[in-house]
């Protein structure tokens, strides 16, 4: 058992995340100040400009949480408006569906698509590098499924690969 201090854990945790996604090449950002509820919060941007967000609860201090927030763009949201409610319905449950599917939970997923966040967690009782990124992995796939659903929805022509997307979906 330690004598460390629930904030000096905090810190510990997130000096060792901002480390890893550094090494990685991601930009971080300082967001705790925005971030209400959270002991600390850091918004990060991948290679491919895709924001996450990280951070731990004070109220549930025992789990990073990573979040992916999808913000769809207006002429794409005109696009999906044209399909009509049937189409954008399915939409919305294929999205659904493969998120359950991947193992990452989200928040705000309603019609018409706006902006929705997507979730994931990992335990910091035995924090891991690997485990951290095997986390992240599957939650940057996630992003990247949903933007493909989308693309697919609108007749959008496939990507040239796995990180490459422009269509104004973060």
């Amino acid at each position: 058992m330690t004598d460390e201090t629930e904030d000096q854990r905090f810190a510990k945790v997130r000096h060792q995340i901002s480390d890893w996604l550094l090494a990685e090449g991601w930009k971080l950002t300082d967001m705790s100040s925005k971030a209400e509820g959270a002991a600390w919060a850091i918004e990060g941007r991948d290679a491919n400009k895709r924001v996450v967000v990280f951070g731990q609860g004070a109220r549930k201090p025992d789990a990073l949480v990573m979040q992916a927030p999808i913000t769809i763009d207006e002429p794409s949201r005109a696009r999906l408006a044209v399909l009509g409610s049937g189409k954008n319905e399915e939409l919305g449950w294929e999205i659904r569906f493969q998120l359950v599917h991947m193992g990452i939970q989200f928040s705000g997923l309603t019609l018409p698509l706006e902006r929705f966040v997507l979730i994931s967690r990992v335990y910091v009782d035995d924090l891991r590098r690997n485990g951290f990124f095997e986390r992240l992995d599957r939650l940057q796939g996630a992003i990247t499924a949903t933007i493909w659903v989308i693309r697919r929805a609108l007749a959008e022509p496939g990507p040239d690969s796995a990180g490459a997307d422009d269509l104004g979906i973060n």
